[in-house]
């Protein structure tokens, strides 16, 4: 049976964790590996509450014994296990011709438009990827993860901004290149894999070239999917981790037998990298399975509703490993509680929900018009629905788009707008209903292949223009700061900064050069009377601490609408 492969391939994975953590434990002094791992400066919490004493000897005991169990287990069923290993080969064999073929059939009536498409995508991409400037999270990225190693990636969670997974791939291309498209890679691989998805999954789902390259253009044209397919964050993960499982789930409702085991495989797959990049992939897992297992039984499908609460299961067992890490050296309420997202009044939360959709549309979009414009196909691809007497697809369209609304007011919190960044491709998808809807009459067919496709190309073009110029203006504070850092470094004074943002960014232009960094944040102390020399002071127009110098001598030399150099004389 498919489960009981499945079993032993989750079986092999926890044997060869088991295996790994057994020798690091027994074979390697623990101070030596809290040292190379990066992280000593939480050596003596982890040494004093995990790993001392009578709490070593039970944890390498536990491991040895693991160890052992385990392999003699896969000794004792070493015949089902080859057959399991036999099967699960074959099955990949079909799962490659399976998207062989898929491909085929795409690239068979619009191959030149695809290919164009997706170099156009590559070029956008690199140009961003290199050229365009890092934002405060990317460089906070940096600076606690991408720079210190994987293992500190890994178990290191001081707030939400470590995006785990990403902070662990950005970690090995880090040794590629240490700057910026170094810690953008991961992004920009994961965009390219995301594009050919999602032109598989749209073409699966509604059975037309020209629909499933239109779709691919439009969902690229959204603000926050081209700004997070090359900024160094994992919300580009989730999007590829919803697309692809949704697809998986979409095909499983086909009963393809031959195929439904590794479905499986890629729902689970999917679904931990999801987990793996961000905790709050939850909402988006919790959505599909709701929307699956009603399905499942309206159609009375009893046996996909077990199959998924199995694999729902396994989905977890994994993810909990990939955190458990974390959870042991950072603690469970690093990774539970969010402290910029504080629990709300629920009257509150409803009041807000107007507020906090504007903004929510306001990062999907890169202007007012784009807006207006999705609003429309996607009301006009819900009446579609209703219309031609599809009225359950238009209600799982609909369900997946109100269900945030239903966690929001469960949870009694606001997240922030991106965490919403997987309901693009269903809104992309209510976009192809109506392409689809009238692809059956002749003169809407014609204008698919000789006017629409052509069309929307030049639309994704300027768009993705548009999103490169917004991301600019709204990342301008880095700009600025590497002008300031020019300065600092040729007046070698003190330093003096008033703001968290300053902060981050100085310390990464220092850290990247191998330049000592020791500046006095004001932000912090409030306090100058200590100063008696010359000093630089790094002023953030954003902060209110400006006024508290204006009894001393100031030469201001450099100034824009972001950021104030001024060299202070002592008093």
């Amino acid at each position: 049976m498919n489960l009981y492969r499945f079993a032993y391939l989750t079986y092999f994975t926890i044997s060869s964790i088991f295996i790994l953590i057994s020798f690091l434990i027994c074979a390697v002094d623990v101070r030596v590996l809290i040292d190379w791992a990066g992280l000593i400066n939480y050596s003596d919490k982890i040494v004093s509450s995990f790993l001392s004493g009578h709490n070593l000897y039970l944890i390498k005991l536990f491991s040895i014994v693991a160890t052992i169990l385990f392999i003699s287990l896969g000794y004792l069923f070493r015949g089902s296990i080859k057959n399991a290993c036999c099967a699960l080969v074959v099955e990949f064999k079909i799962l490659f011709l399976y998207l062989k073929k898929t491909t085929l059939e795409i690239n068979a009536a619009n191959k030149t438009y695809i290919l164009f498409l997706f170099i156009v995508l590559l070029g956008m991409l690199l140009y961003q990827v290199k050229y365009l400037p890092l934002g405060y999270d990317e460089i906070w990225t940096w600076l606690n993860f991408a720079s210190r190693g994987i293992l500190v990636s890994i178990a290191y969670y001081p707030a939400p901004n470590n995006h785990i997974l990403y902070s662990v791939l950005s970690s090995i291309t880090f040794y590629l290149d240490s700057g910026v498209v170094g810690l953008r890679l991961p992004s920009f691989l994961a965009a390219l894999v995301l594009f050919w998805i999602l032109l598989i999954v749209l073409y699966r789902l509604f059975k037309s070239n020209y629909v499933a390259v239109i779709g691919v253009c439009l969902f690229f044209s959204f603000y926050m999917i081209d700004y997070y397919s090359m900024n160094a964050r994992g919300y580009i993960y989730i999007t590829l981790a919803f697309v692809g499982s949704t697809g998986a789930l979409i095909e499983l409702s086909k009963q393809k037998p031959k195929l439904n085991y590794m479905f499986w495989l890629g729902f689970v797959a999917f679904s931990v990298i999801g987990f793996a990049s961000i905790p709050t992939y939850l909402y988006a897992f919790v959505s599909q399975a709701l929307v699956f297992l009603f399905l499942s039984e309206i159609s009375r499908k009893r046996k996909m509703t077990i199959a998924f609460i199995y694999y729902s299961f396994i989905v977890g067992v994994f993810v909990l490993l990939f955190y458990a890490p974390v959870l042991l050296i950072s603690g469970f309420e690093s990774v539970l509680k969010n402290k910029y997202v504080l629990p709300l009044p629920r009257q509150t939360v409803l009041s807000m929900f107007n507020r906090h959709v504007t903004q929510t549309a306001r990062s999907f979009f890169v202007n007012d018009a784009q807006l207006y414009f999705f609003m429309i196909l996607s009301v006009a691809g819900i009446v579609v629905l209703f219309v031609r007497k599809k009225h359950l697809y238009g209600f799982v369209l609909m369900g997946f788009v109100l269900l945030p609304f239903v966690f929001m007011y469960l949870q009694a919190v606001i997240p922030f707008p991106r965490t919403w960044v997987y309901l693009i491709f269903i809104i992309v998808i209510g976009q192809c209903v109506v392409l689809k809807s009238f692809e059956d009459i002749y003169i809407v067919r014609v204008s698919l292949i000789s006017v629409l496709t052509p069309i929307f190309f030049i639309y994704f073009i300027y768009a993705n223009m548009l999103n490169i110029k917004r991301y600019k203006k709204e990342n301008a504070l880095y700009s600025s700061i590497k002008k300031s850092y020019d300065i600092i470094v040729v007046n070698k004074k003190q330093l003096v900064i008033d703001s968290d943002f300053v902060d981050v960014y100085l310390n990464y232009f220092f850290v990247k050069n191998k330049i000592y960094y020791n500046p006095v944040r004001l932000h912090a102390i409030h306090d100058l009377d200590h100063h008696l020399q010359d000093f630089v002071w790094i002023h953030d127009k954003n902060s209110s601490f400006f006024g508290k110098l204006n009894l001393n001598k100031k030469e201001v030399i450099y100034n824009d609408s972001l950021i104030s150099v001024a060299r202070i004389m002592p008093m």
